[in-house]
């Protein structure tokens, strides 16, 4: 990637993408099977777009959480967007946006109205990023 013009944010991913394949129950089998979506990991990450990968094995290892959020959404649309059906104040659970990343939702009241907010969000990978970040600046400032 390096050679290809990738930068430090393409190589990082694909770092941390490869990195987390350890953490799945099959390791690094897991990129030898033939379904499709592996199979589409494998030819994005080998054309140099890490993304794919990242977000599918993100979503592998995350706790299991339904696919209802977007993490670019504005405060105003997670008010509503996120409100279950029968919300309560103090109701809690979390939410997926299918990419690895979880957020905690909280039921408040605020100006009489109930509205959902997120009190944490993290991804499933976090903990391998920086890491990954700090090995592909050191990387590419070699290369």
């Amino acid at each position: 990637m390096a050679r290809s013009g990738g930068n430090y944010v393409t190589v990082a991913t694909a770092l941390c993408a490869t990195r987390a394949v350890a953490r799945l129950p099959e390791g690094a089998e897991w990129w030898i099977r033939t379904d499709l979506a592996t199979a589409r990991a494998r030819e994005k990450l080998a054309d140099g777009n890490p993304d794919y990968a990242f977000a599918l094995i993100g979503e592998l290892l995350a706790v299991p959480a339904p696919d209802e959020w977007d993490p670019n959404w504005p405060p105003h649309k997670v008010a509503w967007a996120l409100l279950p059906r029968d919300p309560h104040v103090g109701q809690t659970f979390v939410v997926g946006n299918g990419e690895g990343g979880r957020a905690t939702v909280e039921v408040i009241e605020q100006d009489g109205r109930l509205q959902a907010v997120i009190t944490s969000a993290q991804h499933s990978l976090d903990d391998l990023w920086d890491e990954a970040v700090a090995d592909a600046q050191r990387l590419l400032a070699g290369a």
